[in-house]
């Protein structure tokens, strides 16, 4: 019975994997192109200030209150147990909850943007004061208008069907990056490519609704009551999600205002662009962990711990190896691939660029156990962990901005991170599957020095090895860290039983590439 479990649910998680990827591909070769061409139309400093907006808007995103997390957990339960009345009344309550919040948020930014002096608070100086205000009231109705949409295309996910809607938003992102690019080299200003990335958001949104009413109108989304109490009861668990929205708006935008307003509007974009190449490895941990988390949470709901201690311990070494194969290779060879990336308009600063690395590959395990927690809905200690790492991350960060610089900024986010959420959030995730704890976090933390030690060491050596054209020399730098990283983890890292499981699962495919061969 476990066997067929787990076989049937990874190949929902392959299929969800699949669409996640692709979606994830899209992305980055849109950043790849998106990122010279602003830098190209725009000066390094309007671009800056575009992202300073960017990340002050998206404070909004906590307006959410967690509701998508905890109500899209309680749709899936409904499903999996066949409750069709519980699953109606989550979905009205939800949509009900999104409508309100964002026809409120939309006429309340507009009042707030038409007298805060929000272009002097965030020192910008490229961008005109119109400009600064109709910017960010269309791109809080862009994030406002998102929770409703979101909650709506999360009726696939509910029913198991993650990978309906990722190909769904993967369309989505295409629209959106020729619109932009298009817009772009017509000569098009911030607001005007605030407007070009809200467009999408309406047509996806139609189109969903429609799809929905046509195909499944058991559970198309509806207005009408639902019982007493049901909003209640999804906010309380909810509430604790809107600490991790918080959390990630204070990381991920707070370090941008913070550089914005002490070091200006050219040291934000380089230092988002050094992230966002960084982020590359982030998107890794994402793809494997947003594939899982619906699978996780049925898995819960069935009682299968034995099942989730094996998905844990898999997903925590495969995602964690992955990351230090990727971010192995850019510390040495990132800095060239932002001076090609950028054509040369940003040079950049190696020592943030590494901190990133490294803060990135130590978020990699706590995430993973963050979303086990998540998933299955408890998460209160996990969340207030991911808000203590981002407080005092932050703190420290304009502690050390103005001494430091950008570098200074990512390593009081390190310090956040190792305080609050290495040990704490694994330690759940561990309570959780029924994993001891010490001999897991010995044998994580071990294994992740040995295996990032030999892939920086062979990096290292083909680096220095290594002649000829860029891009020959990072693939040769990337295969050696991949290839140091997986015989280390396969090795060190894996259990027998992750391995079992492994050769199982790739034991068909070998299998049919030799029959095609012959």
């Amino acid at each position: 019975m476990r066997a067929v479990t787990i076989v049937t649910g990874t190949t929902r998680v392959v299929q969800s994997l699949t669409a996640i990827v692709s979606g994830k591909i899209l992305l980055t070769l849109g950043s790849l192109l998106l990122v010279p061409l602003y830098l190209t139309h725009w000066s390094p400093t309007v671009y800056g200030e575009w992202l300073a907006l960017s990340a002050a808007v998206a404070y909004l995103s906590a307006l959410d209150l967690g509701m998508n997390m905890g109500a899209v957990n309680r749709l899936t339960q409904a499903y999996a147990r066949g409750d069709a009345a519980e699953y109606t009344a989550v979905q009205r309550a939800g949509l009900a909850f999104y409508g309100c919040v964002a026809l409120t948020g939309t006429v309340g930014l507009a009042s707030v943007v038409a007298i805060a002096p929000i272009r002097e608070r965030l020192g910008l100086v490229a961008l005109t004061q119109w400009e600064v205000a109709f910017t960010v009231w269309i791109l809080g109705c862009l994030i406002l208008w998102a929770m409703p949409s979101g909650f709506i295309l999360a009726t696939y996910r509910s029913r198991g069907d993650l990978a309906t809607s990722q190909w769904i938003g993967n369309g989505s992102q295409i629209f959106v990056i020729a619109a932009t690019a298009i817009a772009l080299g017509l000569g098009g200003r911030p607001t005007v490519i605030a407007l070009v990335q809200l467009v999408p958001l309406v047509v996806v949104t139609a189109l969903v609704m429609r799809h929905l009413w046509s195909r499944h109108p058991s559970l198309a989304p509806s207005f009408g009551p639902w019982p007493e109490g049901m909003l209640t009861s999804l906010l309380r668990p909810s509430l604790l999600f809107v600490l991790v929205i918080v959390a990630n708006a204070m990381t991920l935008q707070g370090s941008v205002i913070v550089v914005s307003v002490a070091l200006g509007g050219g040291a934000v974009a380089l230092f988002v662009t050094l992230r966002t190449l960084a982020n590359v490895i982030r998107q890794v941990v994402n793809t494997l962990v947003i594939a899982v988390w619906p699978e996780i949470t049925r898995l819960d709901v069935l009682g299968e711990r034995a099942v989730l201690r094996s998905a844990h311990s898999l997903v925590v070494a495969v995602t964690s190896s992955v990351c230090v194969a990727f971010g192995a290779a850019l510390w040495w060879e990132g800095a060239e691939v932002i001076s090609v990336w950028t054509r040369g308009m940003l040079t950049a600063d190696v020592t943030t660029l590494r901190l990133l690395l490294v803060l990135l590959v130590l978020q990699s395990p706590w995430i993973v156990g963050f979303v086990f927690v998540a998933a299955s809905g408890r998460h209160a200690r996990a969340s207030i962990a991911s808000l203590t790492s981002s407080v005092v991350g932050l703190v420290l960060a304009m502690l050390l901005v103005h001494r430091f610089g950008t570098a200074g900024v990512v390593g009081g986010l390190i310090v956040g991170d190792v305080v609050a959420c290495c040990h704490f959030v694994v330690r759940d995730a561990c309570d959780l599957v029924g994993e001891a704890y010490a001999p897991f976090a010995l044998r994580l933390w071990s294994c992740l020095v040995i295996v990032s030690t030999a892939a920086l060491f062979l990096g290292w050596a083909a680096h220095v090895a290594v002649g000829g054209h860029f891009a020959f020399r990072w693939l040769v730098v990337g295969l050696a860290t991949s290839l140091a990283t997986g015989a280390a983890t396969w090795a060190l890292w894996l259990t027998s039983d992750d391995r079992e499981l492994l050769s199982r699962r790739f034991r068909p495919a070998t299998a049919r590439m030799a029959s095609a061969k012959a």
